[in-house]
């Protein structure tokens, strides 16, 4: 490294000049947005939406404009109620253009599902 203060100073601030210049956060999958729908064992609602855990953010050079492929894993054995909101039921890859997964983020349910009550079947059976 340079043996001065300032020169160090001056390397550093070229560093982070190149990075801010060149580099940007881009939001590759977004928490609010519903990756899919599963159907839940023992439920009042049979179904329920999944939705990724967190923001999925990724250091991308400036104007890099590469697509990215989802790949959702549903762990079945997740799917009965009852389950609370942001319960992981399975996991999101990110898939680069050349198959390398950049991102790994659980998938959670967006919301409480009560399991169904004695009552509720019965209900069910005599509406058909």
């Amino acid at each position: 490294g340079a043996k001065e203060s300032k020169d160090r100073f001056d390397d550093v601030s070229k560093l982070l000049g190149y990075g801010f210049s060149s580099f940007e956060s881009r939001k590759i999958v977004d928490k609010t947005a519903p990756l899919g729908v599963v159907q839940i064992k023992n439920a009042k609602e049979n179904e329920v939406e999944v939705f990724p855990a967190t923001d999925g953010v990724l250091l991308t050079e400036k104007g890099n404009k590469q697509n990215y492929t989802h790949l959702l894993t549903i762990d079945e054995e997740s799917l009965s109620a009852p389950i609370v909101a942001g319960t992981k039921v399975g996991e999101l890859s990110v898939l680069d253009e050349s198959g390398n997964e950049v991102l790994h983020i659980d998938a959670v349910v967006g919301c409480d599902v009560q399991e169904n009550t004695l009552v509720d079947i019965i209900r069910d059976i005599v509406e058909g």
